[in-house]
């Protein structure tokens, strides 16, 4: 099963990795989707816990808010021990697709901005998710992480082709 990891920051991301982890596992089986709140069992060892399940996907979602990199004056990534700097580090050195989302305006940092480990964020593509198109932009997202993952988006509706052949079949 191909995996997915959500990083986000508690106090930056609001409930946008919710949202797009209810519309994912629409698409792809739940125990395929790592967000720390729900993968982390009280009384686990949370740093081992992250590290397996960044050592073990094949995507990564990178939710990216306005106050994502730090408040002013203070970058938190700057720290070496920021669970969002060893996730997207670990993610981009194992060369996995990281795919930033950046929420309601919010901007990547400039390469200057990060630290060496984290840089390469600033060359992947980023999906924009504002409050204002919520819906069309986590479907949007959705459609790439399922396409990431070796899916097919969009997915067929009911009483599309696949349907009709299917239905011929059960009707012989």
């Amino acid at each position: 099963m191909r995996k997915v990891f959500i990083s986000y920051r508690r106090d930056d991301a609001a409930g946008f990795p919710h949202l797009v982890l209810d519309r994912l596992a629409e698409h792809q089986p739940k125990e395929g989707i790592f967000i720390d709140v729900l993968g982390i069992e009280p009384g686990s060892d949370f740093v081992q816990k992250l590290q397996h399940a960044v050592g073990e996907c094949d995507v990564l979602i990178a939710f990216i808010g306005k106050r994502w990199s730090g408040d002013a004056g203070r970058s938190r990534l700057a720290e070496t021990g920021d669970w969002v700097r060893v996730e997207i580090a670990t993610a981009l050195r194992r060369g996995i697709k990281v795919i930033p989302v950046l929420l309601d305006g919010a901007q990547l940092p400039r390469a200057q901005e990060l630290p060496e480990d984290v840089r390469g964020l600033v060359n992947c593509n980023a999906v924009d998710v504002r409050n204002s198109r919520l819906d069309a932009d986590v479907r949007d997202l959705v459609g790439v992480v399922v396409k990431a993952l070796g899916g097919k988006w969009p997915p067929d509706e009911p009483g599309g082709p696949v349907y009709a052949v299917l239905s011929i079949g059960y009707a012989l």
